[in-house]
C-alpha cells in the first residue's frame, strides 16, 4: 500500500471519528437538564452517564495511543461509584468542559502522528502478540473507538 492510499485511509478514518464527536457534542450541548438525568431506556444508563463513560474512554486514548497519561483519571472512580449517580458528581456544564478538552488534546495528537505511527502499536499489546497480529494498531485503536462512540450515539437517539 502507498503512502498516498494510508494518507487517504487516515483521513477518511479521522473525518469520521470527528464527525462523531461533533454529533455527540451537539447532543450534549442540546440535552436539557431534565434529560441529562434521564434514562435513555428503562433498566439502561442515563445520558450523563453515557457521556462520563464516553469521555473517560477516550481520555484513556491518550495512554493507548502513548502520548501522555489521561487528563481526567477521577472519572474512572466516578462511574464505579455505585453510591452516587453520574449526575450527583458532574454537572452537565462541566462534563461538556471535560469532553471537549479531552476530545480536543486528542485530535490535536492525531494530526501529528505519521503513518508509521498509526500503524504502530498501541500500549495494551505486547511486542510479541503485536508481531503476529499487527492489525492491534494505533488505527485501530480509533476505529473501534468510532464504532463504540457511535453505538452510543444510537443510544442518546432515544432520548428525543
Amino acid at each position: 500500500m502507498s503512502n498516498t492510499q494510508i494518507s487517504l485511509f487516515l483521513q477518511m478514518a479521522l473525518k469520521q471519528w470527528e464527525s462523531s464527536c461533533n454529533r455527540a457534542e451537539k447532543i450534549l450541548n442540546l440535552t436539557t437538564t431534565e434529560k441529562y438525568v434521564t434514562k435513555v431506556a428503562p433498566g439502561s444508563n442515563t445520558v450523563a452517564w453515557i457521556f462520563c463513560h464516553l469521555t473517560w474512554v477516550h481520555d484513556n486514548m491518550h495512554n493507548l495511543l502513548d502520548v501522555r497519561e489521561p487528563l481526567f483519571p477521577a472519572l474512572n472512580e466516578t462511574l464505579s461509584n455505585k453510591a452516587k449517580l453520574v449526575h450527583e458528581v458532574i454537572s452537565q456544564e462541566n462534563l461538556s468542559m471535560m469532553w471537549k478538552e479531552v476530545n480536543g488534546s486528542l485530535y490535536d495528537t492525531f494530526l501529528v502522528l505519521s503513518a508509521d505511527q498509526w500503524l504502530g502499536k498501541h500500549t495494551a499489546v505486547s511486542n510479541e502478540d503485536f508481531l503476529r497480529e499487527p492489525h492491534r494498531n494505533k488505527l485501530n485503536v480509533l476505529l473501534s473507538r468510532t464504532a463504540h462512540l457511535n453505538h452510543h450515539l444510537g443510544q442518546l437517539a432515544l432520548i428525543k
